[in-house]
């Protein structure tokens, strides 16, 4: 793993200067981290159904999926923010923005309920790059402009957990879960490839 993200590292002079580019595509990150966390919602219970079970056990299954996310992502958000330290906030977000898209199409193959707890954990680990995402914003920003960036962050934060369950469905409705899923999927490989070509490390972490 320090390999990996040692290797997603890159020198200042390797990437565009720091700028609106990068600004933009931290919006993204933030805005798929959280979309990531809810797209899943309107589906959930036929994924579980899927597995079978008895009622109850569905409904305890339901409730697990629905909440682990959110319960490792806050665990996760600490460590990312202590690995960004050492390895850099690019190389963190880079590995991230991959490992959330593994992991996304990774659900809509599962098999079995603890397949789906799996990838559902690894996306979570992986999506917690709000509070990387934050710390490289307040690495390029003045005291003057922080203020204003986080509040826009802050904002970002609500339409991703918003629209989440709201593309999910349609997407879920149209295609099936494997369609909602791979969908996700590609919509974190686009978030990657924007971290790859558009951030440079911060100053603060090289």
């Amino acid at each position: 793993m320090a390999g990996l993200l040692a290797s997603c590292r890159c020198d200042a002079d390797t990437y565009p200067p720091i700028g609106r580019a990068a600004i933009w595509t931290l919006y993204l990150v933030i805005l798929v981290d959280f979309f990531q966390l809810t797209f899943v919602y309107p589906f959930i219970p036929t994924l579980v159904a899927d597995f079978g079970g008895t009622p109850e056990q569905q409904a305890s299954r339901v409730a697990l999926l629905s909440t682990i996310a959110a319960a490792v992502e806050t665990i996760a958000n600490p460590i990312l923010g202590a690995m960004s330290d050492r390895f850099g906030r690019r190389a963190v977000m880079v590995a991230s923005t991959i490992g959330s898209a593994v992991s996304a199409v990774f659900l809509g193959y599962t098999r079995n309920f603890g397949e789906a707890i799996a990838a559902r954990v690894l996306n979570s680990l992986s999506g917690g790059t709000a509070s990387v995402a934050n710390t490289y914003m307040a690495d390029i920003t003045t005291p003057e402009e922080r203020p204003e960036y986080m509040a826009r962050i802050t904002s970002l934060i609500g339409v991703g957990l918003t629209t989440g369950p709201i593309v999910g469905g349609w997407l879920y409705a149209a295609g099936g879960i494997k369609i909602a899923c791979v969908s996700a999927g590609a919509i974190s490989f686009v978030n990657f490839l924007a971290v790859f070509f558009f951030l440079k490390e911060s100053s603060q972490a090289q």
